[in-house]
């Protein structure tokens, strides 16, 4: 999986500028600029906006403001619907899409169950006559409940602080080049603040230290080569970042609970 901050997601066509999937957990801080709505559906998982943890349970709803730095990490099992809508839908409909800041949880009620229930209908009839209209008309019904019940009154750029500005920088810095060798020296000075100050930012934004988060950049890229290439074990381990084979499978071990090899097995067999 690549890091991509931004994200800018390959909506399915201008018709339906919108896409839904169907998740269990994103751990990897990241933001874009098209707002984000999550559904649970089966366990529990805990959604972080900027210093803020949303414990997101079964028909409870998240909303993820444009540009917050965020992060969804699931327990076991856990699945959620998660479906971010272009700007330009927003635009389409008269819909101020930067101008206020909507409420982050909302816990399970009637309505809004109604309305997510609409939105994964028609996101599962993937043929159905008239999905394009009754799509559309199942996202809007949904943003305009946002509209005209959970409007906060504090503007986003009142919650969106310059340390956030410094972390995302660092983030940027360590996705374009977490395969090579890295320090927090680069990083700090790519940021352009002390490099004590950048790393007790980066905690407390991120709950990781920036080892942490350059390991776990390194773990995604080393599972993805494993699911989708035959590179063998030392290979995979180098194009990920890290020195030498056995420290690579001693980490990725800890983070995964299971070899490179047995890994690979899961999905290659």
């Amino acid at each position: 999986m690549s890091h991509v901050n931004f994200e800018l997601p390959n909506y399915p066509n201008d018709r339906l500028p919108f896409q839904c999937n169907f998740c269990h957990g994103f751990p990897h801080w990241h933001w874009h600029k098209a707002p984000e709505l999550l559904y649970g559906m089966e366990g529990q998982s805990l959604v972080y906006c900027n210093d803020r943890k949303i414990v997101l349970k079964p028909e409870e709803t998240a909303y993820i403001n444009p540009e917050i730095l965020h992060a969804i990490e699931s327990e076991p099992g856990a699945l959620y619907m998660s479906i971010r809508i272009d700007p330009c839908f927003y635009k389409e409909n008269d819909l101020a899409v930067n101008k206020y800041f909507f409420k982050e949880h909302l816990p399970q009620s009637e309505r809004m169950t109604e309305l997510w229930q609409a939105v994964y209908k028609v996101q599962m009839a993937e043929k159905a006559w008239l999905r394009v209209p009754q799509y559309r008309l199942a996202v809007l019904a949904l943003l305009l409940e946002f509209y005209e019940n959970y409007r906060e009154t504090e503007s986003p750029k009142a919650r969106l602080q310059e340390k956030y500005h410094d972390v995302k920088t660092a983030i940027t810095y360590i996705e374009e080049h977490y395969t090579g060798a890295i320090s927090l020296d680069d990083i700090s000075k790519n940021v352009g603040i002390s490099k004590y100050h950048l790393a007790r930012l980066f905690k407390e934004c991120t709950n990781r230290t920036i080892v942490e988060f350059i390991v776990i950049c390194r773990i995604e890229l080393a599972r993805n080569l494993l699911r989708s290439t035959d590179l063998p074990i030392k290979e995979v381990a180098v194009s990920a970042g890290f020195e030498n084979a056995p420290y690579f499978s001693k980490v990725f071990r800890k983070h995964t609970a299971c070899t490179p090899m047995g890994y690979r097995a899961l999905f290659r067999p």
